[in-house]
């Protein structure tokens, strides 16, 4: 197999960078700040590359200017070859390690997984981690698809909400 799974996993990577950046269509329900007449990116996802073991991505959240707003949350993507399996979920392999480490970071943080079992017609799928999580995730089911204006906004909307209840000091000291 060589180098073929690590191809593979980059694609996928850069497949879901893509669909985070794609524009969404305009709507009433686009996040505070954005006409709902027009069209708006909500995220720069910077892609941090190499094999990193919790995280694939840094995205911003974009004001109505694609101007960083301060909120962000990491993203660790998966790939995957394989369909579904009979239940419709899809095997993940996200330990209880990485779970552990990303709570640790206290900042919204998501799980994805590009299903490129058929060629060119890849779907992109994420998950939340909630910080109560004790366990590893093993199973991913494709409820929030990525190419979904309506997941990019309730991702937007979530994560903002969770920035704004964070109460983080200013610094005192070095400054």
């Amino acid at each position: 197999m060589g180098n073929l799974k690590n191809v593979i996993g980059a694609g996928g990577e850069y497949l879901c960078g893509i669909e985070l950046m794609r524009p969404v269509q305009p709507s009433t329900s686009m996040p505070p700040g954005f006409l709902s007449d027009e069209v708006g990116c909500l995220f720069e996802a910077l892609h941090f590359g190499g094999k990193e073991p919790t995280y694939d991505y840094v995205v911003y959240l974009l004001d109505a200017n694609a101007q960083r707003l301060g909120p962000f949350f990491f993203l660790q993507v998966k790939t995957t070859l394989k369909a579904p399996d009979t239940t419709g979920a899809y095997a993940l392999r996200f330990s209880a390690r990485a779970v552990a480490r990303a709570q640790a970071m206290k900042t919204p943080f998501f799980v994805g997984i590009v299903d490129r079992s058929t060629i060119r017609r890849e779907r992109i799928y994420v998950k939340g981690i909630d910080a109560g999580l004790p366990t590893g995730i093993t199973r991913l089911e494709p409820r929030h698809d990525l190419a979904e204006d309506a997941v990019k906004i309730a991702i937007y909307n979530e994560v903002s909400r969770v920035w704004a209840l964070r109460n983080n000091p200013p610094l005192r000291r070095l400054l």
